[in-house]
């Protein structure tokens, strides 16, 4: 397993009480299919009071999770962002009559890959599949959460999308039966649990919530160039091992930058409360906070 780390030996977590911690955890995800292209993609940063404090890459899915289920045992953090859909729109679980939305995280886990074939609607875009092209029948009202509609200038993608440039369908897909692992482990997952002051809660984050429409994030050059001048305008205290690797992927920038951005929110991270009342109780919401 290939991974690029290196830790600031100068971060300690200073006492073990909620108050004291600060430390932030964002994963970058990924929805490939094989064990190496998903320890290509998926990045984990943590970061604290607006420092990267540990940038590692070389995960799968069940990897990232395993490392997740041990910061929950040793209550380090205050919070993770997972870079992937908590659910899908309020009439998708009406219709599959499903009251809760655990039951579509297990609906997920025993008919995801079925789903991912292209030929069930309404998931749309494999080339194999029936639903090549976005369906007629799928309106924008039905592709979105609300959450997504109150971004939309950010350009978010349908979960239902399965393929082209910033789908997220593949990832949540194969990442929804995963939240029940958290889940299990003790984590609140926002906003459908209430967050506890004595372990970290798990938030959807949208990356470029955090750095806006003026990074292109893609491995190329204008892309590089973009990223750096981000961090330099942004964050000019990082150090420069980090900074190098962030600004040559796409993938490190993302964990990040959305890292760094929770670290200095620490204490709206702290004010979540659970949402109880439909559409957010069942479609779920992207976590995002102005930094202060």
């Amino acid at each position: 397993m290939l991974r690029h780390t290196k830790r600031d030996s100068s971060f300690r977590i200073r006492e073990d009480s909620w108050m004291a911690r600060m430390l932030c955890i964002a994963v970058d995800w990924s929805g490939n299919r094989t064990a190496k292209g998903q320890r290509n993609k998926i990045w984990l940063a943590k970061a604290e009071e607006g420092n990267i404090v540990d940038l590692i890459d070389g995960f799968t899915r069940d990897e990232i999770i395993v490392e997740l289920m041990g910061v929950i045992e040793g209550r380090e953090a205050i919070a993770f962002g997972l870079d992937f859909a908590f659910s899908f729109p309020q009439w998708y679980l009406e219709c599959r009559e499903l009251p809760a939305v655990r039951d579509l995280w297990k609906l997920a886990g025993n008919h995801g890959e079925q789903w991912l074939a292209g030929s069930t609607w309404p998931f749309w875009g494999r080339t194999t599949g029936i639903y090549r092209t976005l369906p007629k029948n799928l309106s924008d009202q039905l592709q979105f959460r609300q959450t997504e509609r109150e971004h939309i200038g950010y350009n978010p993608q349908s979960v239902f999308k399965l393929v082209r440039e910033g789908h997220v369908g593949t990832g949540t897909i194969r990442g929804l039966p995963l939240l029940i692992r958290l889940r299990d482990a003790g984590a609140p997952i926002w906003p459908f649990d209430a967050p506890r002051s004595d372990i970290p809660t798990v938030v959807e984050i949208y990356p470029r919530l955090f750095y806006g429409d003026k990074v292109t994030n893609k491995d190329s050059d204008a892309s590089r160039i973009s990223r750096k001048c981000f961090l330099e305008k942004h964050y000019n205290n990082l150090g420069p091992y980090w900074r190098k690797i962030m600004v040559n992927s796409p993938d490190a920038f993302d964990a990040g930058v959305s890292a760094l951005h929770m670290s200095l929110c620490v204490e709206k991270l702290r004010e979540l409360k659970q949402e109880t009342q439909p559409p957010t109780s069942l479609e779920g919401r992207i976590w995002y906070q102005p930094i202060p």
